[in-house]
Formats: C-alpha cells, structure tokens, sequence
C-alpha cells in the first residue's frame, strides 16, 4: 500500500555536468571538502533523498574531490540514519568504521561508532547502543571530536530515559547541550532540546515539555531542516492530546505527516498514523481510528517496526471493545499476545548466547593470564642466571619477590571478581527458566478461559493480560524491583486468576508504609502465590478461598509472608520447607546465589501452624534491602 523506498532516479546528464562543475568550482576555491561537507550536512537536515544524491555524485567523480572514501561511506551512511533506514545506515557505518581503522582516522572512527550506537538505539537494541556508545566515546575523547563526544552523551541520556532514570537523563542532555552551546551547533542544540522536552513530557510536565519544543521548532525551522520540523509537531501534537486540546493535537499531527510524507520519511509516518488513531478515538469518532491504526499496522508490518505494530494492534483492540465487536477485538489481542511472545522468546535466545559468549570469553582470558604468568616467571629465571655480582643477585631476588607479591594479590583479586562474575550469570540463568515458566502457565489458563467462556470475557481476560505482560517484559529486564512494583504484579495476576476460577477466592496485597520504595529480587514471589492458587484454594470445595501477601520489617529485615486457606502442605513436605514444584525449586536456587552474591540471608521458611487449624503459610526472607541491578 505504501511505498517508501523509491529507488533512486538516474541522474540525467546536464545533472550530471552541474554537479561536476559545482565541485570544480570547490576546489579552484580552495574550499575542497570542508566545503563539502557543510554542504551535505545542509542537505541532510532538509532533503535526506538529495543529501544521498551527493554522495552518489562524489563517488562517481572520485579525483574531482578530496574527500577519502571512509569519508563518502560515513556520509551514506548518516542520509541512509536522516532517511530511517537503520538497518542499512548501521551497516554502512560498520564500513566506514573499518576503513578509518585502516587510514587511521580516529575522527571517521568516532563519529562511525557513534552512528552505529544511534541505529542500535533505534532498533531498539539497547544493550549494543549502549556498548557502542562507550566505545564511541572513547574514541571521540582520542581523537578531540567534540561534537562525537556530544553525541554519546546525548545517546546515554536517550537509553536513560527509555528506563524512565529521567533525573540521569537530563544531567547528561544538559551536559551535551553545554557542548554544543559553546561550539555554536545550532543543529544539535536543537536535538538536545527537544530531549529534554520528552523527558519533560515523560514525566507528564507539559509546560515545560510545550516550551522546549517550541524552542526546536524556532531553531529547526530557521536551520530549514524539515525532517526535524516533522518530528517537533509532532512532538507539540503529544503534549497537546496530553493536556486535553485535541482539536490543536490534530493540527500538528496532520501537519507533522504532511512533511514526513513529502520527505518520504516511514517511520514517522507510522508515527503519525498511531498518534492520529488516539487523537480520534479521543474525538469519538471510531472509524477514523481504525483507518489510521490499520494504515500504521500496513505500512509498519511492511518495514518491520515492530513496536509501533504492537501499538497499533493494542490500539485497534481496545476501539474495537469499545464498538462492542469482541470476537474482532480478541483477535487482535490473540495476535498481539503472539507478537509479544516471539520477542520475549527471541530476548530469551538472545540472553542465553550472550552468557555463553561471556562464559567462553572467561575461559579464555584465563588462558592467556596463564600464559602471560609463565613468561613473566622465565623472565626473572633468564636474569637471574645472567648476573655474575651478589649485589645484582640480591637485588633482582628482591625485585622478584615483589613481582611475586604482586602477582599473587592481584589473581586474588581477579579469582574473587570472577567468582562473583559466574554467580551472577548463573542467577540469570535461573530468571531466564524462571520468566518462561510464568508466561507458558498464564498462556495456558487464557486458552482455558477462552474455551470456557464466551467472546466478551475472553477478551477482557486477553485485556487484562496484556497489560501484565507489558509490565512483566519491563521487570524482566532487571534484576532488581521494588515493593511498589512487586505489589502491582502480584494483584494483576492474581485477578487475571480470580477471573479464571469466577471468584471462588479472595486475596489482599499489603505492605508496612515504612517498607515502600525498598528493593528487593524480581520475579521471587510470584510462583509462591501461583502454588498457594494451584495447590491451595483450587481445592477447597466447603468454602471461599482466601490469599494474604503482606510485606512487614522484622530485625532490620524485609519479610514477605504468603498464606492461604487451603489444604496446607503434607507432613513430609512441610518438615523439608518447601514445594515439590519447579517453580518453588527455581526460587530455592536463586535465593541461595543471591545470599552468595549480597552477603545476605535470603532464604525460605514454611511457618508453622496450630494442630487443627488448615491453611499453608510461608515466610520469605528478603534481606535489608540493599541490592544492586546488574
């Protein structure tokens, strides 16, 4: 339906001759490539697609011009990032990386790294963004490029706001705004306030967030880079759904997609059309939203942008409940909760190869130390024998034993850190069997429902758990939560349980208010309230099932107690303190790493119960608090 990468035209020849003669003219002046490139930079701001055409232009008049060719493959590469073709940018950053490695070019380098750290960014790959940015950083501090230096700060800041730390966010866009401030970049100053303005919108300032983007627009549309145009209405169309003006909304939408599409522009496009289906189902006016939803599917189904996908299949949902068409409203839950799941499975894989690498990466470090200590040891035996005079003699025995001591304390040293390196890889080989087994059992109880129940409430139940998926991706990704969020988590799912069993139980999720904001593990308590539903309350049938999660202090110790009115355990079960199932063997394991790890006492008790009195309770004990995200 759309058509976004035209390719592009040949150039005719009096196109051709202009361009030739154009830069002639360059280096008769003396203005040769620097010339040039504020020239493309020019372009890049306001016509992408011309911007690309130099670049074909230069390189097929190779002589003509000075500019080497990691400069020519840098300059595709940063119109392919103005055009949203990141994948293709990324790779042709990856090639002007290597030639500036070749040529030596720690400028090339940098700005290469850079690049690449802004498309991994953009694909949302931000565990590569944010190694990328380091080692662009790096090399922008070697090479003195300071608009490089800039841009990293710039990046970590984005990476920091997308895990909402919106304090360390704008420390690290002011810092990056100081440097272009000082250089007079009007262009990345704009970029760096309109940051800072979603960091504002973000946290739902929208004062402020309306004011620094009213300052990039003013800067971008005097700097004539319509791209940049684009992406401020449409940032003011945000705030303005966001504070209630939705007619002012659609005003900046529409003018944000006008310019988008001129420029040929298709992830903002996409953009565009998901903003406009919320600004008219805001309206009332349903059917207009579900054109705008189905064209943002269309076209970011096309391209592969996966997150505004799944935007827009949540966004068509929740219209289409709305309408009252549930059988079409479940359907696109049902696949939308497919989507979800082959990202989290593909992260899974992902996170697997990853700790295998690293593990490898150990193996062979210590190698090389080995070797590196066994040449270091023949060195001191080649001296020794080499001196004729006692002074000499004593003086290297002296000097080796220090070495010795020295090299002693330091594999010391490094066996410790390794030590704890492998313990916490293996905590997160026990969180990534965890996080499946709770998604593949929640899978399995909606296709239950759904055959059980009619359309209506099989799609609210698919409603409800979208949103605790939504959550529980984001708490996968660390290891560390806190009891707010934990609180949050365990309620959702244990009404996403109640709806499945029609009420036949009760639960209540307390906390002591002198306990919010302590962190403790994710992902610990989770299947403990699953195996008080499972084997507990299922299998009442004389009364009401009734769960207690509560969160209380105890000797400077956060404790969580989870008891329930059911069977309670075996004898044989309860002397050892704990469940047969996986899902309790899971929390066994990683509760003992994580003592290894903190120095704490993290462990699991079945509490005790009177003789004749039902019901199961169990203490987990979660330490002081103090614990760090790795």
């Amino acid at each position: 339906m759309f058509d976004f990468f035209p390719s592009y035209p040949k150039i005719k020849r009096r196109t051709w001759l202009m361009l030739l003669s154009s830069s002639i003219s360059l280096v008769v002046h003396g203005q040769k490539s620097e010339a040039l490139l504020k020239q493309f930079e020019r372009l890049s701001g306001s016509s992408p697609q011309k911007a690309m055409q130099m670049v074909d232009s230069l390189a097929a008049i190779e002589g003509i011009h000075d500019l080497p060719g990691e400069w020519l493959e840098l300059m595709r590469a940063e119109a392919l990032f103005a055009m949203n073709e990141y994948p293709r940018a990324k790779l042709n950053f990856l090639t002007a990386g290597e030639l500036a490695k070749q040529n030596n070019n720690l400028k090339v380098l940098a700005r290469s790294q850079v690049g690449m750290a802004q498309c991994s960014y953009r694909l949302s790959d931000v565990k590569n963004a944010i190694i990328e940015a380091e080692q662009g950083l790096r090399y922008a501090k070697e090479a003195e490029d300071i608009s490089s230096e800039a841009k990293a700060l710039t990046l970590t800041g984005n990476v920091l706001m997308n895990q909402k730390d919106f304090a360390g966010a704008l420390s690290y866009f002011n810092k990056a705004l100081e440097i272009h401030a000082a250089r007079g970049d009007s262009s990345q100053m704009a970029a760096n306030l309109n940051n800072i303005g979603n960091v504002h919108l973000e946290s739902k300032e929208y004062k402020e967030a309306e004011a620094y983007f009213n300052k990039t627009l003013a800067i971008d549309s005097a700097l004539g880079g319509r791209s940049y145009v684009a992406g401020d209405y449409n940032n003011l169309g945000l705030v303005m759904k966001n504070r209630g003006d939705l007619e002012t909304a659609l005003k900046y939408q529409m003018a944000s997609l006008e310019i988008n599409r001129e420029l040929h522009l298709p992830f903002g496009v996409a953009g565009n059309f998901n903003n406009l289906g919320n600004i008219y189902q805001g309206l009332g006016k349903p059917d207009e939203a579900l054109r705008m939803f189905n064209d943002c599917l269309e076209l970011a189904d096309s391209l592969g942008y996966q997150s505004i996908k799944n935007d827009a299949m949540s966004n068509m949902a929740d219209v289409y409940m709305e309408m009252g068409e549930y059988e079409r409203a479940n359907q696109y839950l049902k696949d939308l909760v497919s989507s979800i799941s082959q990202i989290y499975s593909d992260d899974v894989a992902k996170k697997l190869t990853s700790f295998n690498d690293l593990y490898d990466l150990m193996q062979k470090e210590n190698e090389i130390r080995d070797l590196q200590q066994r040449e270091a040891l023949n060195q001191v035996r080649v001296e020794r024998e080499r001196l004729w005079y006692l002074a000499i003699l004593l003086m290297v025995i002296m000097m080796g034993l220090v070495v010795v001591w020295w090299m002693r304390t330091r594999s010391l040293k490094e066996g410790h850190r390794l030590q704890l390196d492998l313990q916490h890889y293996q905590l997160k080989a026990i969180q990534l069997q965890m996080n499946p087994h709770f998604l593949f059992n929640t899978l399995g109880a909606i296709g239950n429902y759904i055959e059980e129940h009619n359309a209506g409430e099989a799609s609210r139940y698919l409603s409800k758990f979208s949103k605790l998926m939504r959550n529980f991706l984001e708490a996968a990704e660390h290891s560390v939560t806190t009891i707010e969020r934990e609180m949050t988590l365990l309620t959702r799912y244990l009404e996403l349980e109640q709806l499945r069993s029609d009420h036949s139980f009760e639960f209540e999720v307390t906390a002591d208010e002198s306990l919010y904001g302590t962190a403790l593990p994710s992902m610990v308590l989770q299947p403990i309230v699953e195996n008080s539903v499972l084997h507990g309350v299922r299998k009442l049938t004389d009364e009401k099932g009734v769960i207690r999660v509560h969160f209380f202090k105890e000797d400077e110790e956060t404790v969580c107690e989870v008891s329930d009115n059911g069977p309670g355990f075996a004898p044989k079960q309860e002397s050892k303190g704990k469940h047969s199932s996986i899902g309790m063997q899971l929390i066994q394991k990683r509760l003992q790493l994580l003592s290894k790890e903190s120095g704490q006492s993290l462990q699991l008790k079945v509490k005790d119960r009177k003789e004749g009195v039902r019901g199961a309770s169990i203490l987990i004990y979660l330490g002081s608090g103090e614990f760090k995200s790795r």
